[in-house]
């Protein structure tokens, strides 16, 4: 049996797939949108919409409303299997038999609301920044096997 986790604390994401979806340009948007700031006085996190507006939006500019902590718990991989005694073959040549099972990326623990907190648009080094937008998140695996013996 073998299991691996991984975890990641203390770092933000900026949310890009949020931002898009909150976009102020009135286009394909989440239902956020409809708390959005119109009047003098609104309270919100969600800029106004401005139709047409490709420069003034989330999407263009980085705002702070779409800024997640990226904080997670991954169970990465998983596996176990079972060797059965080469005494219960007797003579038919097999000296062993074992079975196994494994997945990957079982489930994630995390608060951050876009697809995966461990992906970054700008890619995986050290000083590429956490960016995720419009990624496609960590797949998940099952592997089942037999190893045999003769």
């Amino acid at each position: 049996m073998a299991i691996n986790f991984t975890y990641s604390g203390g770092n933000y994401i900026y949310n890009g797939s949020k931002a898009g979806l909150r976009d102020q340009r009135v286009w394909n948007n989440s239902v956020d949108v409809l708390n959005s700031w119109k009047n003098v006085g609104d309270i919100t996190d969600v800029p106004r919409a401005v139709y047409g507006d490709n420069v003034s939006n989330g999407s263009s500019f980085l705002i702070d409303a779409n800024v997640e902590k990226g904080d997670f718990l991954r169970l990465q991989t998983a596996t176990i299997g079972y060797r059965i005694p080469a005494s219960v073959f007797g003579k038919t040549g097999i000296t062993n038999l074992r079975v196994y099972g494994s997945i990957n990326n079982a489930f994630l623990i995390t608060k951050y609301t876009g697809v995966d907190p461990e992906i970054s648009t700008n890619g995986d080094s050290n000083l590429a920044s956490g960016i995720e937008r419009n990624s496609i998140p960590q797949g998940r695996a099952f592997t089942f096997g037999i190893n045999l013996g003769l």
